[in-house]
This record gives C-alpha cells, sequence and structure tokens, in this order.
C-alpha cells in the first residue's frame, strides 16, 4: 500500500528576521514498504523523524527527494492529494484522542509590518505555546481574523511556514469571509498547504455564514466548518427565559455578553425558540446545537461548559438533528419575525 523509496526530507532553519539560513536533514535515505493489512511500529528518540516520516506517508510533507508511492499514487501528484489522503490517514499519539489547535491573531502579527510585531516574535509565541502544552507540534494551527493591512499572500506563507517547519499539521482559518476564504484556498492549495477547516460563530441568532458566503462557499471548497459560540453565550438556553441570575455570565463576566443585549426583544425570540424545542422534544440547547448540525456544511460545534453535566446535556443534541421544513420555518420566524 505504501512504499517509499530513497527518501530524503531537510526542514529549513530560520534566523532571527525569519530568512533561510540553512537546513536540518530529518530523515536520510529511506526506503520502506507497509502492505495492506500489517502492523509497522517505528520506533526512535525524540526528534529522529517518527512523525516527519508518518507525514510523508499523506502527503502533509513532500520529500526533499525520493519518492513516496500510495496505493500506487504519487505523493507529488497535486492531483492525487486528496485520493492520497483519504487512503492513509493518521492518528496523533499526543495528546490522546484529542485534536490540539492554536491560533495566531492579528496582533500577533504574520508579517514585519503587522501592527509592529517582528516575524521573529510570531515563532517565539508559537514556541512557548507548545512548550506550555508539552508538545512539539499541533495539528491545527488558526489565522484568526482577516487582516486587510496585510496582503493575503504574506498571511498564507507564514500559515505555510508553520507547517513546513514542523509546527503544525494542518492549516485553519477563523472568521473569514466566503470570497477573501476562497483567494486564501486557492493561495494555500498552490502551496501544498493542508488547508481543512474554518472557525466562525454561528448560531440561530447570528447568521454572519449565511450571509458572507462562508457557509456556501465553505461546502463548494469542501472544506469543514467547525462553529464557535453555538448557544449565543448561554443566551440560547433555558439560563435567562425568566430574567437575569444572579450567578449569570452577565453579571460575573460581562466582557462577551452584556445586559444591554438582552434586551425584551431578545428574551420575546428566545421564549419562544423553547417553545419550539419543547415541541421537538429537547430543551433550547439541545435543539439549538442540532441546528447547527442539521446539514451537511458544519462539521462540528465548539462548546464551553462550566460543569460536567452541561456536556452530558449537550451531547443529547445529536440524538435528534433532523428537522421539519414546517420547524425550520418556525424557528426563522421566530428570530426574524
Amino acid at each position: 500500500m505504501i512504499h517509499a523509496k530513497s527518501l530524503i526530507y531537510d526542514y529549513e532553519t530560520f534566523d532571527s528576521e525569519g530568512n533561510a539560513d540553512g537546513v536540518v536533514r530529518a530523515l536520510d535515505d529511506i526506503s520502506v514498504d507497509i502492505n495492506r493489512g500489517s502492523f509497522v511500529a517505528i520506533l526512535g528518540r525524540n526528534g529522529s523523524g517518527k512523525s516527519t516520516l508518518a507525514k510523508q506517508m499523506n502527503a502533509l510533507l513532500l520529500p526533499t527527494s525520493g519518492t513516496v508511492w500510495v496505493d500506487g499514487k504519487d505523493t507529488r501528484d497535486d492531483s492525487e492529494l486528496w485520493n492520497i489522503r483519504q487512503s492513509a490517514g493518521m492518528v496523533f499519539q499526543n495528546p490522546d484522542n484529542q485534536i490540539v489547535g492554536t491560533v495566531v491573531e492579528e496582533d500577533v502579527g504574520f508579517g514585519p509590518e503587522n501592527m509592529g510585531i517582528p516575524t521573529e516574535e510570531i515563532w517565539v509565541r508559537v514556541n512557548k505555546c507548545l512548550k506550555r502544552m508539552g508538545l512539539e507540534y499541533v495539528d491545527i494551527f488558526y489565522h484568526h481574523r482577516m487582516d486587510p493591512a496585510t496582503p493575503l499572500e504574506e498571511t498564507m506563507g507564514a500559515l505555510e511556514h508553520a507547517v513546513r517547519s514542523g509546527k503544525a499539521l494542518y492549516v485553519g482559518l477563523s472568521n473569514y469571509d466566503g470570497q477573501t476564504l476562497e483567494k486564501a484556498s486557492a493561495i494555500l492549495s498552490e502551496m501544498r498547504v493542508p488547508f481543512v477547516i474554518n472557525q466562525n460563530r454561528y448560531n440561530i441568532l447570528d447568521r454572519t455564514v449565511e450571509q458572507n458566503g462562508l457557509k456556501e462557499t465553505a461546502s463548494k471548497l469542501k472544506k469543514g466548518i467547525i462553529c464557535f459560540t453555538p448557544l449565543a453565550q448561554g443566551v440560547l438556553t433555558d439560563r435567562y427565559l425568566r430574567g437575569i441570575p444572579a450567578d449569570s455570565r452577565v453579571r460575573t463576566d460581562s466582557r462577551f455578553l452584556k445586559e444591554s443585549s438582552l434586551t425584551e426583544e431578545k428574551i420575546g425570540q428566545v421564549r419562544r425558540l423553547n417553545e419550539i424545542a419543547q415541541s421537538r422534544g429537547q430543551t433550547l440547547a439541545e435543539m439549538a446545537l442540532a441546528w447547527i448540525l442539521k446539514d451537511d456544511a458544519v462539521t462540528s460545534v465548539l462548546i464551553g461548559a462550566s460543569k460536567p453535566s452541561q456536556i452530558l446535556d449537550n451531547i443529547k443534541a445529536i440524538e435528534n438533528t433532523a428537522f421539519s421544513a414546517e420547524e425550520l420555518r418556525m424557528i426563522d420566524e421566530a428570530v426574524m419575525g
């Protein structure tokens, strides 16, 4: 299934100004055959090249020289890239059963002129983040939001560097719109950088991704979407149906949810949504999560919980993610009038 011959891979090293100043050889003349149905263990100390070799096997990295074939497909063949990754998946060892992602926001910067933060400071912060988590790399490295002050090619180049330097396996984009997503995706594809997911705010009350083309474009490009704030900071729960509790987020930490935003109109919308949820045999939170997952456009949701019981309650949403046309109409009417 996998055949590698005379495989060599060199990582570039960079000076304090972000300029290439040398190479480190991670793989040196490796030849290996892995047959379908076999179990192969690769052993070695940290930094010996185990992860680098694994990344070669599904074209996350390409050989400096030599060749790798997966099911007879050359990993250097752009047209076979996604077929190769469907054949050769990866399950990561650290941490177990988790995807680890980190975000660099625009105030960290992707170019020397961006917010006045030099390039070397970006990688100081990335390395500190990895050290803090006890990891050599993250699974997904996100750019947090579009920055009109920096050329898109430069921003995508920084994401490419994160992958090529071994700090990330995949890249993601956060808070982009559809038009910019399409441009960024084309640049990353040309760079052969594995871009897999978008991270955006999305919930019944906030449908920006539907209005700015992000959801439609992501589906067209076959990129995932992972949604944050699916419960609108707790508004789409039974928390505020009867007023504002003294121990609520509004009263204890109003950075993200302010009392002024909980207008009578908004509470009225939430009460109408709660009635629809009850008719479905769900809590409001369950219905709100199920609504996001109702079609194939959304890959997953990010939920925040202060108690284990909240996680268990939220998981129940997947028991019923089907909505009738009438239910969807009623939900839209409850929100939009």
